[in-house]
């Protein structure tokens, strides 16, 4: 069985090797006009990569490099993990977007392991982002949740650690030592805990790093004001603000704070969430002027959706299960016109797709107004 185990394992190499030499050739004679590092604004450079993919990535404030498109993990079963992650690498995503809310960490970690014994990527060629769930606040309760997340990712350190959003709930008991969880655990349907402060949360994130399990420490669905108070009395800075955007929910004015405080904008549906949001929501793949700029670039609605964002300074994280649209959304090496992105930029409508304050724990707040 072991022997067989190997030969799979070797075959595996050798097919996963093959596909990306076949991605290098592609590379070189499709997009050989793309093949030198560009450089934009606010730090962002870009340079190819394999499969002919754009690596975007933003140096952040705490010194270590981020790539700027990353795979999104939110919604995504169990049982698909193994063959979306590792398609998503071999397409060439280098930043993976997890979060303990998401309950699927150790089937993540489960594909992880294997890519890594397999040869196809290293650890330290990846950059995994988790997220503290809301329960979990508390300061004696933080370093437990991280724990739990790298046991069930199978890693020993977090490059990014967010505060997933800006309200704690009553803590949710979980075994510490049992990777995944119970089926009946739910972090979701529990109490608002008013006695929390984002500062005492904070506090337990800069020890984290102090710790050596994390690298980067950030935030997620902060507001200007929010952001301000956490930067303005903190020994480690945020290095990310993680938020919902894309050409219908710009933040324009949350940008441009964070570019003031060298503070990484990363969007999370930067697509709409095509695939959970009702009949009745608007649709950005079905927006004309959005139809019209991909039908001149020969690309996709999601591929300008998202180049839009990328050339706007703000990193994304493109969802999909789908081996084609992985690959789709990293082939990014194209440039919207000046004119492109004033259409785009007039779309916005202060639509957010996710709305917490329809949820069943936060539906007596309106976090973000």
């Amino acid at each position: 069985n072991a022997e067989y185990m190997g030969v799979a394992a070797r075959s595996r190499q050798l097919l996963h090797k093959g596909y990306m030499l076949m991605c290098v050739i592609l590379s070189l004679t499709k997009h050989d006009a793309h093949r030198s590092t560009q450089c934009y604004g606010n730090g962002l450079t870009y340079s190819t990569s394999i499969c002919s993919a754009m690596s975007f990535s933003k140096k952040l404030s705490s010194g270590f490099e981020m790539p700027l498109v990353a795979l999104g993990t939110w919604n995504l079963p169990k049982e698909e993990c193994g063959t979306v992650i590792r398609a998503a690498i071999s397409a060439g995503f280098r930043h993976l977007d997890c979060a303990q809310d998401y309950l699927n960490e150790d089937a993540i970690g489960d594909a992880l392991s294997e890519c890594f014994s397999d040869g196809i990527v290293k650890r330290d060629e990846l950059f995994i982002t988790s997220k503290l769930n809301n329960p979990y606040h508390r300061k004696q309760h933080v370093m437990d949740a991280l724990k739990k997340t790298l046991s069930d990712l199978r890693i020993d350190y977090l490059d990014l650690f967010l505060i997933h959003w800006p309200i704690a709930t009553k803590f949710v008991p979980f075994l510490p030592n049992r990777r995944g969880f119970d089926a009946d655990y739910d972090p979701w349907n529990t109490e608002v805990d008013y006695e929390v402060s984002l500062h005492e949360t904070w506090s337990a994130m800069q020890d984290c790093v102090r710790a050596g399990l994390v690298r980067s420490i950030g935030v997620s669905n902060f507001n200007v004001q929010l952001l301000h108070e956490i930067s303005s009395q903190s020994a480690i800075p945020p290095a990310v603000n993680q938020v919902e955007s894309h050409p219908y929910l710009s933040q324009p004015g949350l940008l441009a704070y964070c570019e003031k405080r060298n503070v990484q904008m990363m969007a999370y549906s930067p697509l709409g969430s095509p695939g959970t949001v009702g009949a009745a929501e608007p649709r950005l793949f079905d927006d004309h002027v959005i139809r019209d700029i991909s039908a001149q670039h020969n690309r996709t609605t999601a591929q300008v959706c998202l180049r839009w964002n990328l050339q706007r300074g703000v990193g994304v994280i493109p969802k999909s299960a789908n081996v084609e649209r992985i690959q789709q959304n990293i082939d990014l090496q194209f440039d919207l016109t000046a004119e492109d992105m004033a259409r785009m930029n007039g779309l916005d409508r202060h639509h957010r797709f996710l709305r917490p304050q329809e949820w069943g724990g936060f539906a007596h707040i309106a976090a973000f107004d």
